[in-house]
Parts: structure tokens; C-alpha cells; sequence
């Protein structure tokens, strides 16, 4: 619990309740629970997922030489949407990758080295509730797309 929850529940009723004690009796007012807003973000990283065409296709026009992403996967977590993926050149040879991408808040970033020397997404590292297991596990995801693919 919260300093402020803490607060918010146990003293800053008792603080109202004894603020008049020295004036005057306070009229009895029934006691209800404090309403309180509590913004809770699941961590949990979820298994390998598709990718839509809308992401792939932020991810592709941004790459400074043609290059294009294939064995696309992706994961979510914390609220973000990790997306993973080989980076092929634009003759279509040459993977590299995995390579991790995030999107949060409306907005594509470029995560791993490869990613941000490639492209001209903007570096999400410095992103808030970034998820070192969601990135490990598109890895993962995008390992195992190109072994089935192989």
C-alpha cells in the first residue's frame, strides 16, 4: 500500500474527524470508503503473437536503405506491444536479427542496436516500464518463426 493510500484511508479520516473537536461537536456523518483511482499495469509477458500489417509496414518505411522485417512476432506487456523480427536487406538476404521494435503510446521505437542503426524510428530505450523478458521472448518467438520457416 501507497503512502498516500495509506493517508487516504486511515488518517485523513481521523484528522477530519477530530479537525472541529476543540470549537464545537462535529454532526455525525456516516463513514464511507475513500474513493480512490488506482492505475494497475500488467507486466505479465504474453506468448508469441502475430503482428498486424499496419506495424510492419511503420516499421518498413523507415529503413534507411530498403531493408525490410520477415519472422515477425510479437509479445505485450506493461502495456506496450514488443515487435520482433529479421532485417533483411532490400535483395531480401542477409538476416540479421532478431530485432526488437516497441510500440507504446501511438508510437513506434527502434530497441535493439541493429534496429536503431537501420532505421529512422526514434531510440525507445530510454522508455518507461521497458521489459528486459518481453524483449528476450520476441527473440524467442521470432528464433522459432525462422526455424520453422528454414
Amino acid at each position: 500500500m501507497t503512502r498516500r493510500a495509506i493517508f487516504v484511508t486511515f488518517l485523513a479520516p481521523v484528522m477530519l474527524l477530530t479537525a472541529g473537536c476543540h470549537l464545537k461537536p462535529a454532526p455525525v456523518v456516516p463513514a464511507s470508503a475513500p474513493s480512490t483511482t488506482t492505475t494497475v499495469v500488467d507486466n505479465t509477458v504474453s506468448g508469441c503473437e502475430g503482428v498486424g500489417g499496419e506495424r510492419v509496414s511503420k516499421i518498413n518505411s523507415n529503413f534507411t536503405s530498403g531493408q525490410r522485417i520477415s519472422q515477425v512476432a510479437s509479445v505485450r506487456a506493461g502495456g506496450y506491444l514488443y515487435v520482433g523480427g529479421n532485417i533483411l536487406s532490400g535483395m531480401g538476404d542477409d538476416a540479421t536479427g532478431p530485432d526488437v521494435w516497441v510500440y507504446a503510446d501511438q508510437k513506434m521505437y527502434s530497441l535493439t542496436d541493429k534496429a536503431r542503426a537501420t532505421s529512422t524510428l526514434p531510440d525507445g530505450r530510454a522508455l518507461p516500464r521497458l521489459n528486459q523478458e518481453a524483449v528476450d521472448t520476441v527473440k524467442r518467438c521470432v528464433a522459432k518463426a525462422t526455424r520453422l520457416e528454414g
